[in-house]
């Protein structure tokens, strides 16, 4: 009998043995296959699509200013004035002028940095080795010769790149007169004049660009330069109000 009951018990022991074991595999299989579904799921789950942001042009609220100029030179020994652009190349000795007609009435500055890298301004300008040309703002619709109708600047010496500048407002513009003063004051401490020049190059190159076009009514003008005649055709400045235009080119 004792033998009997040990048998019951020991079978009793091992059903719930098996049972324990089973469940133990279902419920692993369970927790296996919730695994799968959630990364199932995550696949499923379609990520966020990335927010398109629309650009829109940035529009200037600046007004167009129209002004028809012209850059020119003429080498040393040359008998006609031509037309300086970026491509330009010119040696010691060579002259250069700029003629413009402002369309209405503006205010305009036009500076120069030399091969020496320093920067003056061409106009407005009371005068010039000596002589008064009274270049002055506001300009009006006239044709304007810098830096007069019967003189031209001529290269010195020192080679490099020469730049020319041109801005044009509607109004003065304060903060620009207001810097190349500071490089006129300077001019007899090196140190402050090479920060004050720094300063008033970096405001004019953080200025909107101006281009320069064909003037389609071609308009001319004719002066009067060491006893010859001389006359150019106008192009056209395409600038906003305080934009700049930049001609860049090679003095060797």
């Amino acid at each position: 009998m004792k033998n009997f009951f040990l048998l019951i018990i020991s079978g009793t022991i091992i059903s719930i043995i098996a049972l324990f074991i089973e469940y133990q595999f279902f419920n692993s299989d369970v927790l296996a296959n919730q695994r799968d579904l959630g990364g199932i799921a995550s696949d499923q789950i379609q990520e966020p699509k990335p927010i398109q942001k629309t650009i829109k042009p940035v529009i200037s609220t600046k007004s167009p200013i129209s002004v028809k100029i012209q850059y020119l030179y003429r080498h040393k020994n040359g008998k006609e004035f031509k037309t300086l652009t970026n491509k330009s190349v010119l040696h010691s000795g060579d002259f250069y002028k700029i003629v413009f007609t402002p369309t209405k009435t503006s205010y305009l500055y036009i500076f120069q940095k030399g091969s020496s890298g320093n920067i003056d301004r061409l106009f407005p300008m009371y005068s010039y080795k000596g002589v008064v040309v009274n270049n002055h703002n506001p300009t009006e619709a006239k044709a304007y010769y810098i830096p007069a109708a019967d003189q031209s600047f001529f290269l010195d010496e020192q080679i490099g790149t020469e730049s020319l500048y041109i801005i044009v407002t509607n109004k003065k513009d304060e903060a620009l007169e207001s810097q190349y003063q500071q490089v006129l004051t300077a001019k007899q401490q090196p140190k402050k004049f090479q920060v004050a020049q720094r300063a008033l190059e970096q405001t004019i190159a953080m200025r909107d660009v101006g281009g320069i076009a064909d003037d389609l009514t071609d308009t001319k003008v004719n002066w009067t330069e060491a006893g010859q005649q001389f006359s150019a055709i106008l192009a056209r400045l395409n600038s906003c109000d305080g934009c700049v235009s930049t001609i860049k080119f090679q003095h060797k």
